[in-house]
């Protein structure tokens, strides 16, 4: 099959259409410090100088350019028939004593607990886009999830993406629809760090998928603590999905934690970051794209916007979604 584009297009180019998605360069996204300075500025102005700069992003014109990737719709199709075939297959994620025994009610805002079992719909959603760039990965996907909550996006991660490595991470024990896919192997626990949330004891299991044989972490712990990605040391990851902290600091703690203990595989990583609703996480979205990509080719890399249905589907909106892509001309069509 033909590989996905070789190239971005260039800042005079006006697209560029590959076997997975369109990238549409307005010019290049990422480029010098002028740009942090603007956007680290939109934070302190007026709220209608907040709005207007809102305003000129979605309609394309912002005053920081930026890159879009988009995938063909035909290209989510296959993931979007296996995903809903997966929860399908799942009755409830209701579990009431889990829920009872949670820190924060596995992050799921009690609005959306009476839609939680419902039909997903037939939009796509961010677990549609992540199967998709998983299985055109060259290598084997080497995934890490940050703020798992009950699961809902990884089950459909792990069953539809056969080889790899999944890791997942959350301030709740794994939850016990998610643990009944898998096979415990073995488990490594510490005592939480000060600046952890979690009052009980952290812990590292590893499980074996009864279904496919994959491997799977599973760490329960508080991202703000060190002690946390210390046990991740020696992973680097090419595909990342963070929807853990919904803040510019938390989106900065995650960064720096990866990079200090080397998690990310930089020759092709993915990231995705949900939840980019607010002005203040797409500039901090922006200020790492910007570290990250000091170091490569223009031509290697994709940074871009976008909206997405989340895990619960049509019953609530659509979801602002960061996309960062390292190494574009890695991604493949060969697996899918």
């Amino acid at each position: 099959m033909s590989e996905v584009g070789r190239r971005v297009a260039a800042p005079q180019d006006r697209g560029l259409t590959g076997a997975l998605g369109t990238v549409t360069n307005r010019q290049d996204v990422l480029g010098n410090g002028l740009a942090r300075r603007v956007i680290g500025a939109l934070a302190r102005l007026s709220v209608v100088r907040r709005l207007r700069f809102a305003l000129e992003w979605y309609s394309g014109e912002s005053v920081v350019p930026y890159t879009r990737f988009r995938l063909q719709p035909e290209m989510l199709k296959d993931a979007i028939r296996a995903n809903r075939s997966v929860l399908d297959r799942i009755d409830s994620w209701l579990d009431m004593d889990a829920l009872k025994a949670s820190v924060y009610n596995y992050g799921i805002p009690p609005a959306l607990l009476p839609v939680l079992d419902r039909p997903v719909g037939s939009e796509p959603t961010y677990s549609d886009l992540l199967v998709t760039i998983g299985r055109a990965l060259e290598e084997d996907l080497r995934y890490l999830e940050v703020g798992v909550s009950v699961g809902e996006n990884l089950v459909q991660m792990i069953a539809n993406v056969n080889q790899g490595l999944f890791v997942g991470i959350d301030l709740e024990d794994i939850h016990p629809i998610l643990e009944r896919e898998m096979t415990c192997e073995g488990e490594i626990r510490w005592v939480p760090g000060p600046k952890s949330r979690r009052k009980r004891m952290s812990y590292l299991r590893r499980y074996r998928v009864k279904a496919s044989g994959s491997q799977v972490l599973y760490l329960a712990g508080d991202v703000n603590d060190e002690l946390l990605w210390q046990q991740l040391r020696g992973h680097r990851f090419n595909l990342i999905f963070s929807d853990a902290l919904h803040s510019p600091e938390g989106l900065r703690t995650e960064y720096l934690a990866w990079k200090e203990n080397k998690l990310l595989d930089e020759r092709q990583c993915t990231i995705v970051w949900d939840d980019l609703d607010r002005l203040e996480m797409r500039a901090e979205f922006h200020n790492i794209a910007i570290d990250l990509v000091r170091e490569t080719e223009p031509s290697r890399r994709v940074a871009s916007v976008e909206f997405y249905r989340g895990w619960v589907g049509v019953h609530e909106y659509r979801h602002v979604i960061g996309i960062l892509v390292l190494a574009w001309e890695q991604m493949s069509m060969r697996k899918l």
